[in-house]
């Protein structure tokens, strides 16, 4: 396996390139990611084509305290996109490990990715008491449960709501659930990051941010 293209640190990157890191607790589902956005190539980096950038992208699933590139990496970054899948504690705390330890988050784009299957309807969560790990279904947001573990009754929210909750996440942060094997769907939301970055997005592309969200699961907001 060749290696990974090198960034240096204050290095200027050659024209219309774009290094954009995905960000995940889970390194497994960021490969997945970027392959499917590669069309299959190798995981966990890779350089695509898009809207007539040169985007490198760059899985960064270990622990930031454990990962010497971390800093350096960051430092020439367009943009991240960030990956949930499960929103048990455990998960939950390691994706805001990772979060917070992203430099200075306002002055570039970050969209968070709830990652599922198409057709998917469940998800799992943490009891807010106990910790124990439930499986609860998309036709439950809005009612209350019982954790099977300590009986606490517990108020089933969307995924959105609990990853803004638990990350700490502002309102100019989009939240949007994709399909992780969804070829169109992760490289829509590759061009999402683009647009918000301020490079626009040819509307012939087939890829724009408009037509990812109308083919996305579901784009999900805080109300």
């Amino acid at each position: 396996m060749s290696e990974p293209p090198t960034i240096r640190v204050g290095s200027p990157k050659p024209a219309r390139q774009l290094f954009i890191p995905v960000v995940g607790e889970n390194a497994d589902l960021c490969d997945r990611f970027i392959r499917t956005a590669m069309a299959g190539r190798e995981a966990p980096f890779g350089e695509i084509e898009l809207e007539g950038w040169a985007l490198l992208l760059k899985r960064m699933s270990e622990p930031p305290d454990r990962d010497p590139t971390w800093a350096p990496r960051f430092s020439v970054a367009d943009g991240a996109l960030l990956l949930a899948q499960h929103l048990d504690r455990a998960s939950l705390t390691a994706l805001s490990e990772r979060l917070q330890a992203v430099p200075n988050r306002d002055e570039r784009p970050l969209i968070l990715l709830f990652c599922r299957p198409e057709g998917v309807r469940e998800f799992k969560i943490g009891c807010p008491i106990c910790g124990q790990k439930l499986w609860v279904q998309d036709a439950e947001i809005g009612k209350m449960g019982r954790c099977v573990r300590c009986d606490a009754r517990i108020e089933i929210v969307s995924p959105a709501d609990v990853l803004r909750r638990e990350l700490q996440l502002s309102d100019r942060t989009p939240i949007l659930s994709v399909d992780p094997t969804d070829a169109g769907l992760c490289r829509g939301a590759i061009a999402n990051l683009i647009a918000r970055k301020g490079f626009g997005v040819r509307p012939d592309s087939g890829v724009s941010p408009a037509d990812f969200l109308k083919k996305a699961t579901v784009p999900i907001r805080s109300s």
